[in-house]
């Protein structure tokens, strides 16, 4: 009876960990989402916000961000065109140079069932390049992912799909 009440629990478990994946998989790749980042930083004490959009037409990611400075990213399979909208400047840089392509990877394809453990209901766990991250599962149209920066600032995403 105990093995009996194990393996639904495991199954249970794993089916729980799917849905909640690909519920944040959908919201993520979805053709439409708004972001809200806040960093924390404890050092000086002080929040910093960013708001924007994600939209995807054909095979090209665009990324405006609205606040607290405008900009639009742009991703492409080979390219990122990165454009400030202040300074009226932009640059390119070819993926294929960036030391860390883990982000744009997700961005494109989403969460990877290989690299995700769940750490609690609705709740997962992976680490990108050596840093932890944890993904929390908010609704059924929204999310958040929670990081530590190369400085040790707390950063929060919530992502909302935009139906």
């Amino acid at each position: 009876m105990r093995l009996f009440n194990f393996v639904l629990i495991a199954l249970f478990s794993c089916n729980s960990f799917s849905s909640n994946l690909d519920l944040i998989n959908n919201i993520l790749l979805s053709d439409k989402s708004v972001f809200t980042q806040t960093s924390l930083n404890e050092m000086t004490n002080s929040i910093q916000v960013s708001e924007g959009k994600i939209s995807r037409i054909n095979n090209t990611i665009f990324i405006n961000i609205s606040s607290p400075f405008k900009e639009k990213y742009s991703i492409t399979d080979s390219y990122i065109e990165i454009n400030d909208l202040e300074f009226n400047q932009i640059k390119t840089i070819e993926i294929e140079t960036l030391p860390n392509k883990s982000i744009i990877n997700i961005l494109k394809l989403g969460f990877k069932k290989d690299n995700i453990s769940e750490i609690s209901n609705g709740s997962l766990a992976l680490d990108i390049d050596e840093r932890p991250l944890i993904i929390k599962l908010i609704s059924d149209d929204s999310f958040s992912i929670d990081y530590l920066d190369n400085l040790n600032i707390l950063n929060t995403i919530l992502f909302k799909e935009l139906k």
